[in-house]
């Protein structure tokens, strides 16, 4: 049994690395992005719970103005602005393109191998006689 499971494993991780090489250098250019801008994201998510305790301190100092509070909780809805923004609209964006654009080239190429595959049965069943046989008639 376990020598079955690691030959399934070898052929999914062989049929993985054939898929993979379809990826296009754009394909390779937008993921690169998308993971540049997960981490970017990441970061930013993890910046809010600074200004989070910065805000908490200020609280719990006696005599805080509100003017001292400003800071912090601006620069903390920015990040979160900005991290949404970037989940949101780029993120999102460059994972679509890539999933749309590698279908589309896998489809294409299944296309014309089904067709061709189709294209060269119809010709032994003499559909197109002219075009395919060797014989002059």
């Amino acid at each position: 049994m376990g020598q079955l499971q690691a030959n399934v494993e070898k052929n999914r991780r062989g049929r993985m690395k054939k898929l993979a090489k379809r990826i296009t250098g754009k394909e390779w250019g937008m993921i690169l992005l998308t993971i540049l801008f997960t981490c970017f994201s990441v970061y930013l998510e993890l910046e809010v719970p600074t200004y989070i305790s910065e805000i908490t301190a200020l609280l719990g100092t006696p005599g805080t103005q509100l003017d001292a509070l400003w800071s912090p909780a601006i620069k903390m809805m920015g990040f979160v602005t900005l991290s949404l923004f970037y989940h949101l609209s780029q993120l999102d964006f460059f994972a679509a393109r890539v999933a749309a654009s590698y279908t589309a080239h896998l489809r294409s190429d299944i296309f014309l191998i089904v067709s061709w595959i189709i294209l060269r049965q119809k010709s032994n069943d003499s559909l197109f006689p002219s075009l395919f046989d060797s014989d002059d008639q």
